[in-house]
């Protein structure tokens, strides 16, 4: 109980050294003050006025109930805000509609003292978890750029390839023993993705050995591998090729090719060597794998076995031996739907 002055003609009481009618409310003093009324100490549930009874009739006024928990003490935003707390008012330090204190159907603020992060916000490039999701700068990545003239800076030619022809990279001539690659010149993780290429294979049916896309291990941009890999022998990682030479036991060339990793696995595909454009698109999630040649779908689903998210690079390459052929890459755009697009 407050002790309360009958010397006036409304009851008053002392609250932190104010004088207050009884009048007024409780929460109202307190926010008047710039107090939360959730900053009260734990435990004190009730505060109860009195009032002298000859102008209130009775003993006692209404009591108000602060709604401060018994075993924590809620604050105004900040690392010792509360997520557990049930506040009589709840606080919006940063004014973002979002509490420190879980308030149904909104999620808690995980900075209530900036304004732009919150749940929902827009994640961007800047070094803070924007949308309260537990990631930082989880930004989806779409990378895209020019092989041909004026060239993207991202991109690094190894080998026999060529940036900036009229029908973009020429990853190989057609001539004996040629291998070539284009890498995107930063690392990525390689958890899910969606690659789209253009490429294009010399009209020579005796010719060899084809053409990648391949996601590969590597502390910095990767060289270039074996002819009769694609390009990418002895690198590691994985790719998805349009092997254009049939070894015994093989499907008819051209087909498609999964390896890497223990994986080798082949599907068969449309004659793509022709001389003319067409389009891959390879997408990576949870492990699995999708493939498109010009829009139709021959790998559906594919478990990769033992997959294991990695960083490394993303590119295409193309190869040959004693027979050989000139490969094309005239586009390829790559997304990271998971994030990542604050990566070079």
């Amino acid at each position: 109980m407050l002790p309360v002055s009958n010397s006036g003609a409304a009851s008053t009481t002392m609250v932190l050294g104010v004088p207050v009618t009884r009048k007024l409310s409780f929460v109202v003093l307190l926010l008047s003050l710039g107090i939360a009324a959730c900053e009260i100490v734990a435990g004190i549930h009730d505060i109860q006025l009195t009032a002298d009874a000859a102008d209130a009739g009775d003993a006692e006024a209404p009591s108000v109930d602060t709604g401060a928990p018994d075993a924590a003490i809620c604050h105004r935003g900040g690392a010792a805000a509360s997520t557990v707390c049930d506040c009589a008012e709840r606080i919006d330090s940063d004014r973002d509609g979002h509490m420190a204190c879980a308030v149904d159907p909104k999620e808690v603020d995980c900075n209530d003292t900036d304004p732009q992060m919150h749940p929902g916000a827009t994640e961007s490039c800047n070094g803070k978890d924007d949308d309260c999701n537990g990631a930082v700068d989880d930004v989806p990545a779409l990378l895209h750029g020019s092989l041909v003239a004026p060239v993207d800076a991202h991109w690094a030619a190894v080998g026999n390839a060529v940036l900036g022809t009229t029908n973009g990279a020429q990853l190989t001539k057609d001539a004996v023993g040629e291998t070539g690659a284009v890498w995107w010149s930063a690392p990525y993780r390689f958890d899910a993705f969606d690659m789209t290429a253009t490429f294009a294979i010399q009209n020579k049916p005796d010719g060899a050995d084809g053409c990648a896309f391949g996601w590969v291990p590597s502390l910095g941009a990767p060289g270039v591998g074996s002819g009769n890999g694609y390009g990418l022998g002895g690198l590691g990682g994985y790719a998805v090729a349009i092997d254009t030479y049939q070894n015994p036991g093989e499907p008819p060339a051209p087909f498609l090719k999964v390896f890497g990793g223990g994986v080798d696995a082949t599907f068969t595909i449309p004659n793509v060597r022709d001389g003319r454009n067409h389009t891959m698109r390879v997408t990576l999630d949870a492990g699995r794998l999708n493939v498109w040649i010009d829009a139709f779908k021959y790998v559906t689903d594919f478990a990769m076995k033992d997959y294991v998210p990695f960083t490394g690079y993303w590119g295409f390459a193309a190869g040959g031996g004693n027979a050989f052929e000139a490969h094309y890459l005239s586009d390829m755009m790559m997304t990271f739907p998971n994030g990542q697009g604050c990566v070079p």
